[in-house]
């Protein structure tokens, strides 16, 4: 579950673990461990640097993104990142859309995420960046939709014109959605079944509200609806192109809803 992400501009390469094996000043390094922040690093497909260092900090529940421009990656030390208002930067309305391409974590993100990354530079170069491991390998190509906080897994370059268009008129692509960045797991799984039941795909549509009752409360359509979901076991399954051996995978479903 992530509410705030830090996203640091890095040409790469990026190593297994972005953080432990980037090159980077050390110091650099233990700054960007930032509590309660997922710290991702982004870069451009197939475009030199234009100069400076793009940092951008986008808080999922406010859905706000700020980002600002520095000299050097070593002026990141200069910037309190685990500032909760984030006084630092500008308000960023274009958005960012982020395509995992971190190859060397999983062969699976490059394999298919860099074909993804070239299509939907094409269309919305200045929103697109490639970003290192998102998580959901098996998901790939996955992107992650900043500030919104939305993930979009097995998405293919054959759905980028889609893709983008859903984009800038607010809508989620139902049948790509993984979830949201900011939601327990049973919890995404309740907003996803929901929206598909309600046939409701635009951003503001639904509005999460909280734990209630051993269920999870959305508001939609001017009704409260209160979804318990239940988890359990469905099988194993390997969870990313290296992996050697299957890994449990959870089943959720949706065992009763109210309307309050």
């Amino acid at each position: 579950m992530v509410r705030r992400f830090l996203l640091v501009e890095h040409p790469g390469p990026w190593g297994i673990s972005a953080l432990r094996d980037a090159p980077m000043p050390d110091p650099v390094r233990v700054h960007l461990q930032v509590p309660g922040t997922r710290t991702l690093l982004i870069r451009r497909h197939r475009r030199s640097a234009t100069g400076g260092v793009q940092v951008f900090i986008a808080d999922v529940p406010v859905r706000r993104l700020r980002g600002v421009v520095l000299p050097e990656l070593s002026d990141l030390l200069d910037l309190d990142l685990a500032d909760a208002e984030v006084s630092w930067g500008d308000e960023h309305p274009a958005g960012f859309l982020g395509v995992c391409t971190h190859g060397r974590h999983d062969a699976c993100c490059a394999e298919r995420g860099r074909p993804l990354a070239a299509t939907l530079a094409a269309l919305v170069p200045e929103a697109l960046w490639e970003v290192s491991h998102l998580g959901g390998d098996r998901f790939a190509g996955n992107v992650v939709w900043l500030p919104e906080g939305i993930y979009l897994g097995r998405v293919e370059p054959a759905d980028a014109a889609e893709l983008v268009t859903a984009w800038r008129e607010r809508r989620i692509p139902l049948h790509r959605m993984r979830g949201r960045t900011d939601l327990p797991m049973a919890a995404q799984y309740a907003e996803h079944a929901l929206r598909r039941r309600l046939g409701l795909d635009g951003v503001d549509q639904v509005r999460f509200a909280g734990p209630e009752d051993g269920g999870w409360a959305f508001e939609a359509l001017g009704c409260r609806h209160l979804l318990t979901v239940r988890e359990s076991a469905n099988g194993a399954a390997l969870l990313t192109c290296r992996a050697a051996a299957p890994a449990p995978l959870p089943r959720f479903e949706v065992i009763e809803e109210t309307l309050r």
